[in-house]
């Protein structure tokens, strides 16, 4: 179950941080961004479902859930220097176990039913490229793809993992 949003710089939304319950409303005056949360969770859809890979947003087009536009005009007050942020945190129906790659099959790294998800996107040059991938389970074990450094087209696989965890990632051919 969805818990919480936190979002920054789409559309009307400078910041949001939003918590969800069991039964979310969404109320307020003509044109305060209620819609615009739910085009970016429909915009996220269908970027999950996007069969380009190299995709970052996938803004929409005619027969897809919501037809955006450009970055220009989903960023807030569109400031295309701007990035735009955005987490997720759920509650998983049952845990999710990931078990230690570098010790016994039976090891476990980290088991828990709270994930979250997040990243940052904005325009280099003239091109949407997706600056930090950040996927976390329970409260202190994050997996983060991010470039090497800022600018930079190669990216680095890092591991935020409490004190005392010896898992690294290891690259195979």
């Amino acid at each position: 179950m969805l818990r919480h949003l936190i979002l920054e710089e789409f559309k009307a939304w400078k910041s949001l941080k939003l918590r969800f319950g069991q039964v979310t409303g969404l109320f307020g005056t003509n044109s305060s961004g209620k819609s615009s949360i739910l085009q970016f969770l429909l915009m996220l859809k269908q970027t999950k479902n996007a069969t380009d890979r190299g995709l970052v947003l996938d803004f929409g087009g005619p027969d897809h859930l919501v037809n955006l536009g450009s970055f220009r005009d989903i960023v807030h007050r569109h400031d295309s220097t701007q990035t735009i942020h955005w987490k997720l945190r759920w509650l998983t129906a049952s845990r999710i176990t990931i078990n230690d790659p570098s010790k016994k099959r039976t090891e476990v790294l980290v088991s828990d039913s709270l994930v979250s998800i997040e990243s940052h996107a904005r325009m280099q040059e003239q091109l949407l490229v997706c600056d930090r991938l950040k996927y976390s389970l329970g409260t202190d074990h994050a997996f983060l793809i991010e470039p090497k450094k800022t600018g930079a087209t190669d990216f680095a696989l890092r591991a935020d993992l409490p004190v005392g965890s010896e898992f690294r990632f290891v690259r195979n051919q």
